[in-house]
């Protein structure tokens, strides 16, 4: 069921202004259709554009191949949310309802929210178009994360894996890089209690 958590806005590049926004959670036939006709052929165009993983990294497209609405669909244990403006969907965000521990002292050993898959829409995306349209579906997205968290008494502690072109945008949100991750082959990144509060602050 897709119930509204609340408006915020995205500043629109294009027209340097403020546009209302609304997060939900839970999906329908909307964010998917919007996945599967608007997101995905953009996706799939400009990924075809490059030869090589790390070309495909600076044009912010190794999420290509993800199956937004075949995980969403299938998985019980995944927790989505969606931001829509302007009558689009400009971002999605699955959450792992599955026990995940935290890595970090103090809070070593501890359930955490783990954010399976986040991402903006292409057209929002640097690397990916010349001129990028809202900017701001990512931070939402992630205060929405550390919200669910706190209300499943996980404190905001958070984890994830990152794609190689998002590493270097969780640091300074607050997220401390714990290392290659083999069985995922991606970096793990943690967000501890005390950085969860400062970043909600």
């Amino acid at each position: 069921m897709k119930t509204l958590l609340g408006e915020v806005v995205l500043f629109n590049r294009w027209t340097d202004r403020f546009d209302p926004a609304a997060v939900y959670q839970g999906l329908d036939s909307t964010n998917f259709r919007d996945f599967e006709n608007l997101w995905k052929p953009e996706l799939d165009r400009r990924a075809a554009e490059f030869g090589t993983w790390a070309e495909a990294a600076e044009g912010n497209t190794q999420d290509a191949h993800w199956d937004w609405v075949g995980k969403a669909k299938s998985e019980a244990s995944y927790e989505a949310f969606a931001v829509e403006c302007g009558g689009v969907t400009q971002g999605l965000m699955l959450i792992d309802l599955a026990l995940h521990h935290a890595r970090l002292p103090p809070h070593k050993g501890l359930d955490l929210c783990y954010i399976e898959l986040v991402a903006s829409a292409p057209w929002n995306r640097r690397g990916f178009s010349d001129n990028p349209k809202y900017k701001g579906t990512g931070r939402v997205l992630l205060a929405t994360a550390l919200s669910f968290g706190i209300d499943q008494e996980l404190k905001g502690r958070t984890g994830l894996h990152s794609l190689p072109e998002s590493e270097t945008w969780y640091g300074p949100l607050g997220f401390t890089n714990c290392g290659y991750d083999e069985g995922k082959q991606l970096q793990y990144f943690e967000m501890t209690e005390a950085a969860a509060a400062s970043f909600l602050a």
